[in-house]
C-alpha cells in the first residue's frame, strides 16, 4: 500500500482522489444571479476515473443525491450577500 501511495504523490489533486478511491466528489460554481451549481460525480471503478453522476450530474436550485449520504439542500439559501 505504501507504493501506491506514493506513486499517487505525483498526480493531479482529481488523479490523487481516484488513487485514494473516493467514491465520489461533487463540484460546486457559482452559477446565474450567484446561485449555487453542483456538479456530482462518481468513480468509475473499471475504468479508475471520475464521472459525471448517471443519475443526475448537475444540481440546480436543489442538491438532492444519497451518495455519498443523503442530502436534500435548497441551493437558493446558500447565497451570500
Amino acid at each position: 500500500m505504501a507504493s501506491v501511495r506514493a506513486g499517487c504523490a505525483a498526480l493531479s489533486a482529481a488523479a490523487r482522489e481516484a488513487c485514494a478511491a473516493f467514491h465520489c466528489h461533487w463540484r460546486v460554481e457559482r452559477g446565474e444571479d450567484d446561485v449555487p451549481v453542483v456538479h456530482e460525480f462518481w468513480r468509475h471503478h473499471e475504468a479508475g476515473v471520475y464521472a459525471p453522476s448517471p443519475e443526475q450530474p448537475t444540481h440546480t436550485g436543489k442538491l438532492t443525491t444519497d451518495v455519498p449520504f443523503p442530502v436534500d439542500i435548497d441551493l437558493r439559501t446558500r447565497i451570500e450577500l
